[in-house]
C-alpha cells in the first residue's frame, strides 16, 4: 500500500516535497493570476456587467469641434 502513496514516492526518490511543492505552487499562482488578469481585462473591454468601455479620445466633444474648426480656418487661409 505504501506504493501508492504519492508523498514517500516522492520523498524516497531523493527530491524534497517542500521544494517540489513550492515550485508546483509557483507555477499555478503564476498562472491563476494570469487567467484573472484576462477575465478583468475581458469584461472591461467588453463592457459586462454595466462597465463603461474605456474611451480611445480623451478630449471632450467640444473640445474636438473646437480643434476642427481651427484646422478649417487654417485650411481656408492658404
Amino acid at each position: 500500500m505504501d506504493s501508492f502513496d504519492p508523498i514517500n514516492s516522492v520523498a524516497g526518490s531523493g527530491k524534497s516535497f517542500d521544494t517540489l511543492t513550492l515550485f508546483i505552487l509557483a507555477i499555478g499562482t503564476f498562472f491563476f493570476g494570469a487567467m484573472t488578469a484576462a477575465i478583468q481585462r475581458g469584461i472591461k473591454e467588453q463592457g459586462w456587467f454595466g462597465f463603461k468601455k474605456p474611451s480611445r479620445v480623451t478630449q471632450t466633444k467640444e473640445q474636438i469641434k473646437t480643434l476642427e474648426d481651427i484646422a478649417k480656418k487654417a485650411n481656408n487661409s492658404e
